[in-house]
């Protein structure tokens, strides 16, 4: 007969995680499950940016004069806020500006307008760019009446001369439009070559119609100022207390005497075998007739000879190679010799290469019989 014995079951060989790790791990295997995102509440939220104000208005400012806007900018969002000014309009420019800004956190931007250099417009804009995905483009805008407080007549100075010519002096009168008392403080000319004075307009040289206080501002453009373009701002500094500055245009051109084109003379490739010259043109603009007494150039490898066009006023330089001028690059100076006191001689720069073609192929052999 036999007896049965109950015999132990084996230990279990898996290990029971710990109570909260388990928790977790069915939290998360639920969540995957199910498909749950995470609550709304839980989750960052994005940048916000808030502009105050919406726009500044400035009113009226003085022509010359720099205005001020500035705007308060605030993150009112979870993340940072990101801003950036590209692309700055005429004349507008930034202070204050943080590439980033913290939750919660604000800047103070300060806009400065150049009233001269912006657009003549009665609003001035610039676009800041954001990370805000509701905003991601705030106009900054700004309101203000450019109002010049200064007069000047004629208004600009222009002057079209010959270098050495007589000097021309152009008299300018500054007055105030609101018929204000003021005085000029000083006056800053763009040029060394052109000189400023100024002092109270006489009564005779009182533009009609003007209150308060006039002014007379004489420009000299001086016979030895260089050749070429006049360009830039003569600046008249006043204590007037609407506008501190009144500003009058340069412009115009300062002609040479003599004028040889092209300059340099670049001749490139030179053909040794060439009949036909070569020309430069040479022509005064001065007031009184010139004679050109002699032409002479370094170059050996080139022949120059004066060609006369209109007496006294234009000619023409023929350039021709030398009899057996060598092959190659040549560089030097053609020296032109007048009877001019104010210009008794004229250097031009010339350079270029002497080549050689072939010789022209000999004519057919007549055919027999003919």
């Amino acid at each position: 007969m036999h007896r049965w014995r109950s015999v132990p079951r084996p230990a279990a060989t898996r290990r029971r995680l710990p109570i909260p790790w388990a928790a977790v791990l069915v939290g998360i295997g639920l969540a995957a499950g199910l498909g749950a995102a995470i609550p709304p509440a839980l989750a960052a939220e994005p940048p916000k940016v808030t502009l105050e104000p919406a726009s500044r208005d400035l009113g009226v400012v003085g022509l010359g004069e720099e205005a001020v806007a500035e705007f308060l900018v605030r993150n009112d969002g979870g993340a940072p806020l990101t801003l950036a000014l590209p692309d700055p309009p005429p004349g507008l420019a930034a202070e204050g500006l943080a590439p980033e800004v913290a939750p919660g956190g604000s800047i103070r931007l300060r806009v400065r307008v150049d009233t001269l250099r912006a657009r003549d417009t009665p609003q001035q804009w610039w676009t800041l760019v954001t990370n805000d995905p509701d905003r991601p483009r705030v106009t900054l805008e700004i309101q203000l009446e450019v109002r010049p407080f200064l007069l000047v007549r004629p208004g600009y100075a222009r002057y079209i001369t010959v270098q050495r010519a007589r000097e021309g002096t152009i008299a300018e009168t500054v007055g105030a439009a609101d018929g204000a008392t003021f005085r000029v403080l000083g006056v800053v000319s763009p040029a060394p070559h052109l000189r400023v004075v100024y002092r109270e307009a006489r009564p005779e040289e009182r533009q009609p119609g003007w209150a308060g206080s006039q002014w007379r501002v004489e420009v000299t453009l001086a016979s030895d100022s260089p050749v070429g373009p006049l360009t830039g701002m003569i600046v008249v500094n006043t204590d007037h207390p609407r506008q501190h500055r009144a500003f009058i245009p340069l412009s115009g051109f300062v002609r040479p005497i003599l004028a040889v084109t092209p300059t340099p003379a670049q001749l490139g490739d030179l053909d040794r075998r060439r009949t036909v010259p070569l020309r430069l043109s040479v022509k005064n603009f001065a007031e009184e007739s010139i004679e050109l007494t002699d032409v002479s150039t370094d170059v050996a490898a080139v022949r120059v000879v004066i060609e006369p066009v209109e007496p006294g006023r234009a000619w023409h330089l023929a350039l021709l190679p030398a009899p057996e001028a060598p092959l190659g690059q040549f560089e030097g100076t053609i020296r032109l010799r007048t009877a001019s006191p104010k210009l008794p001689s004229l250097e031009v720069p010339l350079s270029g290469r002497i080549v050689e073609s072939p010789p022209a192929p000999p004519p057919p052999a007549p055919a027999p019989g003919n």
